[in-house]
């Protein structure tokens, strides 16, 4: 039970982590898209 419960953990702390990268990327990917327009 007690490993479940490790193994579940290590899943839900990629899956936040793979969100969060996402999140950041689609950030990053806008701010650069929005200084590309400035210096066009």
């Amino acid at each position: 039970m007690q490993h479940f419960d490790i193994t579940h953990f290590g899943v839900t702390t990629i899956f936040l982590f793979h969100m969060r990268l996402k999140l950041f990327e689609k950030k990053a990917f806008n701010r650069k898209r929005k200084y590309r327009w400035l210096i066009l």
